[in-house]
């Protein structure tokens, strides 16, 4: 029989007691592959099989399962674990070489927005009749002075 004591945490599922947490995984890794099945070992009755509890197995074409995965824990983190490891749906390489390429690709777009910065910076100053621009020179420190109408002044 069944009773929960007003938790919520148990379901009955084809007369087994089981935890909505670990059944909400079970199901959502049998979504994400219907050849994928959770088998619950228990390692002092099965020895040689596994010593951790869970077992991730694959169903095969030709019928018999074959592991792929062992977990302690049946949580997030073995689904996670799955779409990681999975090669067949997605090329780990290919996403590398994307996550670079987005980034180098931010770098060229923050350089240019920094040039254009500048750009305006300086288009602005050069308008400007009688107007002075001072910078401090990064090198020796000394503070640059730009004239409209004569040479530069160092100080």
């Amino acid at each position: 029989m069944y009773y929960d004591p007003g938790t919520g945490q148990h379901v009955l599922i084809d007369g087994m007691v089981v935890e909505r947490d670990a059944l909400r995984v079970v199901e959502a890794i049998n979504d994400y592959d219907p050849n994928l099945y959770v088998l619950c070992v228990d390692p002092q009755r099965a020895e040689g099989i596994s010593e951790e509890p869970f077992v991730v197995v694959e169903k095969c074409s030709d019928g018999t399962c074959r592991p792929v995965m062992r977990a302690w824990t049946l949580d997030d983190t073995l689904l996670e674990r799955i779409r990681l490891s999975d090669t067949h749906r997605g090329n780990i390489l290919q996403t590398l070489a994307d996550m670079e390429k987005k980034e180098a690709d931010k770098k060229q777009e923050r350089y240019k927005d920094r040039l254009g910065e500048a750009s305006d910076i300086s288009a602005s100053i050069m308008r400007m009749k009688g107007s002075n621009y001072s910078v401090r020179d990064p090198r020796t420190g000394e503070l640059i002075t730009f004239f409209d109408d004569k040479p530069a002044k160092r100080d």
